[in-house]
């Protein structure tokens, strides 16, 4: 049976007293990503904890989400430190149950509870809807020994799939390696070599010219219709943004428009085989986005 569950509250972020030289853990809704907390999102003080709506949540309390950005809303998480936490996080303290099996029948039911909220997913969800959460009880002893064979398997699968993505890492350098020996060397391996004049291209077949981009391609810009006319969104129109370029092919978009944007704005229409590039944003702090359209 529960014990209690309740949400705990944020000290007032303008008032130094509350945050400098903190010692008490304290979680923001961010923190259930960690599936299991081991750390704190940050840290208050005795003077922030006294006046704040802030509460302390024991180890193996069971946590979730009850706002936040993207996919943070709804999850479960369970803790392995004594902590405080937010007003958007719901705790979950058991007298009888085993806190790691609840945690993870929770967190198999993400989307279920993710969708008690609305219809839409834009409200937050309540400690009352927590609290109305079907569950399934086992015996105690049967309670541990699913946490543990849970913990167990999840653990292997989690090891899997790091192999897989260095895997993946590594075939994606080689795939960029591949790439790049044949657009800047050719087929020909034994073709003579000249200097391309430029450091990052190096040498280049000596029977090839070099151009500035600007001399082979014909270039425009895009542009975004009015985000509060409705009457622009939701055609028939691709409208292609960078969330779209998660590969270097694009078929489809998240976004589309409707003929009247393409008649009232001074957005093209292009035919596929196009190269797109983003041109500005912070994503360009660490990576260079470009995609063909299909």
């Amino acid at each position: 049976m529960l014990s209690k569950r309740y949400s705990g509250g944020t000290p007032d972020k303008k008032n130094d007293l509350y945050w400098q030289d903190g010692t008490i853990p304290w979680l923001n809704s961010g923190a259930v990503n960690q599936g299991v907390i081991t750390q704190p999102s940050d840290f208050i003080s005795e003077l922030g904890l006294k006046e704040s709506s802030a509460k302390w949540v024991p180890a193996d309390a069971v946590i979730i989400a009850l706002a936040g950005q993207g996919k943070t809303k709804g999850t479960a998480a369970i803790t392995e430190i004594k902590t405080t936490c937010n007003q958007s996080m719901a705790a979950i303290v058991f007298e009888n149950d085993h806190p790691k099996y609840i945690y993870w029948w929770l967190h198999s039911q993400y989307k279920n509870i993710r969708g008690m909220a609305s219809d839409d997913g834009r409200d937050g969800l309540n400690l009352e809807m927590i609290g109305s959460i079907p569950c399934p009880r086992p015996s105690n002893g049967e309670q541990l020994k699913i946490a543990h064979f849970l913990d167990y398997k999840t653990a292997q699968i989690d090891r899997l799939i790091e192999k897989k993505q260095e895997l993946i890492e590594k075939l994606q350098e080689q795939r960029i390696a591949t790439i790049t020996q044949a657009v800047t060397k050719g087929l020909d391996s034994f073709s003579t070599l000249k200097s391309s004049g430029t450091d990052w291209l190096g040498n280049v077949p000596a029977h090839w010219d070099i151009l500035r981009l600007r001399f082979n391609v014909t270039m425009s810009g895009g542009m975004t219709p009015s985000t509060t006319a409705p009457q622009y969104w939701e055609g028939s129109i691709p409208w292609v943004t960078p969330k779209d370029m998660k590969s270097d092919r694009i078929t489809s978009s998240i976004d589309t428009l409707t003929e009247l944007a393409l008649e009232e704005t001074s957005l093209q229409l292009y035919t596929p085989g196009l190269v797109l590039i983003v041109v500005r944003g912070m994503i360009l702090a660490h990576t260079f986005p470009w995609a063909l359209t299909m």
